[in-house]
């Protein structure tokens, strides 16, 4: 599989699993409750296990490739939207985040964390 196709491929398992998949209370609270997180980890291992399998890893090799992803995409979860509420709590503002413009520059640096990590591994899993 090509590089371009391998990435498109990935990016709509990351999609699925980090936007459909999750409920809006998963999304709230994973940063500050073990159970939301735990939801959403096995929301991201399952599909991003499908998109490693898909893009060429194989079965046996996709489990632990994905298995790293999604702790690494679930830590980055955990503390960056920790730092987020931090923020917006320290100058007393609600957390109406549809509002807040800060939320939407923290989505697009949750994005770019997520899916730099998803291309790097993708590319590695394509150089064998």
């Amino acid at each position: 599989m090509n590089i371009a196709l391998a990435i498109i491929v990935f990016l709509v398992f990351d999609f699925i699993g980090d936007f459909l998949l999750q409920s809006r209370w998963v999304a709230t609270n994973k940063s500050k409750d073990d159970e939301a997180l735990c939801i959403h980890f096995i929301y991201i291992v399952a599909t991003s296990f499908l998109a490693f399998w898909i893009v060429g890893a194989g079965f046996w090799k996709s489990i632990p490739i994905a298995l790293g992803y999604t702790i690494v995409h679930c830590i980055q979860d955990r503390y960056l939207w920790t730092l987020y509420k931090e923020i917006r709590l320290d100058k007393g503002l609600d957390f109406k985040y549809y509002k807040d413009k800060l939320f939407y520059t923290f989505i697009g640096l949750d994005r770019l964390l997520h899916v730099s990590l998803g291309v790097a591994m993708v590319s590695c899993v394509l150089r064998g």
